[in-house]
This record gives structure tokens, C-alpha cells and sequence, in this order.
């Protein structure tokens, strides 16, 4: 059963989750620079 196919099918599995991840935190960290800008535009026009 656990031939060298089934081990590249579950490397490529966990590799597409890692890279899922990753930009998974590159977006939120970017909606989060964005909203803080968005504040800080906010703050300085008061």
C-alpha cells in the first residue's frame, strides 16, 4: 500500500497546506497593516 507514490501524494498534500498557511498570515498581516494605516490616517486628520 505505502509505496513512493503514496509518500510524494502525502509530502505534496502537506507542502500545499504549508504554502496555504503561509499565505493565509501574509494576507492577514497585511489587511492588519492596511487598517492600521487606515487608523493612523484616521487619528491624524482629528
Amino acid at each position: 500500500m505505502f509505496g513512493p507514490g503514496v509518500m510524494d501524494d502525502t509530502k505534496a498534500k502537506s507542502i500545499n497546506a504549508l504554502n496555504i498557511s503561509k499565505v493565509i498570515s501574509i494576507v492577514s498581516l497585511s489587511g492588519n497593516v492596511c487598517n492600521y494605516k487606515e487608523q493612523n490616517t484616521k487619528l491624524l486628520r482629528y
